[in-house]
């Protein structure tokens, strides 16, 4: 599991039960809503530099594809990763 900083990264709908994300649904950036795309913008202090695990607390910065991020960032906790996107809540 490798998520350096920068990777875009799938925030989870309000909507979509929790269940389903632990149990592996990942959604392609070129499917998600520009809205629901943040990017890892920093990671815990206890946490290697290059890597972040299920349970790591990230800081992201939401943004639209192929825009720089803009506005403060905001701490949210990983819960699972897919081949494509990390999910966090």
């Amino acid at each position: 599991m490798f998520t350096p900083l920068g990777d875009k990264i799938l925030l989870r709908p309000k909507s979509q039960p929790r269940e389903s994300i632990e149990g592996g649904i990942v959604v392609p950036v070129s499917q998600a809503q520009d809205r629901d795309v943040a990017v890892v913008v920093s990671i815990g202090p206890d946490v290697p530099a290059d890597e972040v695990w299920p349970g790591a607390v990230v800081v992201v910065q939401r943004g639209t594809h192929g825009t720089p991020m803009t506005g403060r960032g905001v701490e949210m906790r990983l819960v699972s990763y897919g081949d494509l996107l990390a999910v966090i809540e």
